[in-house]
């Protein structure tokens, strides 16, 4: 398990996840990953209206950082993989400050969490299990591997990798 946050304290410094490293995260993403989930919550509040690249569904269990009524979630398909990349080329652009959903959670087959983010608190956390490949992603600056290092407690739940999101009928 891995995180990233976008600032360093002793450097001073605001980091993010743009670029060809942004494109080679979500592809990753896709790579281990069966559906993608975002919050809408503070997009509804600004009277922003979600334009979906694909048909969207509701989860039965509320996600990590949202209620249910909040979060919709899309199937990982090329249509929307374009729509990611096209949309914006950094990760912490995904806020409604963008005017853009937040929170962006990767999930695989089982339920699971592969990617989760908290976009507007600046951190996000690749949880790879043995034979997914993320080195590409995490073998870049200012990644974190955890343990020895623990996820920032006041950020990243404590089940984050126990979490299982229940997935309704498609």
């Amino acid at each position: 398990m891995y995180y990233f946050l976008d600032w360093n304290d002793e450097k001073n410094l605001e980091l993010t996840i743009g670029g060809l490293d942004y494109t080679e995260l979500i592809d990753t993403c896709f790579k281990y990953s069966t559906h993608i989930s975002f919050s809408l919550r503070f997009l509804r509040r600004g009277g922003i209206r979600f334009e979906s690249p694909e048909p969207y569904t509701k989860p039965l269990k509320a996600s990590l950082s949202a209620s249910c009524g909040d979060t919709v979630i899309l199937p990982c398909s090329e249509k929307t993989r374009q729509y990611l990349l096209n949309r914006t080329d950094d990760l912490f652009k995904w806020m409604d400050w963008y005017k853009n959903p937040e929170d962006l959670t990767f999930y695989r087959a089982d339920g699971s969490i592969f990617f989760w983010s908290l976009i507007h608190e600046g951190v996000c956390c690749l949880i790879n299990r043995p034979g997914e490949d993320v080195s590409g992603v995490v073998g870049k600056p200012d990644w974190h591997r955890c343990p020895p290092e623990p996820f920032p407690a006041v950020l990243v739940p404590n089940d984050i990798a126990d979490f299982r999101l229940a997935f309704p009928n498609e």
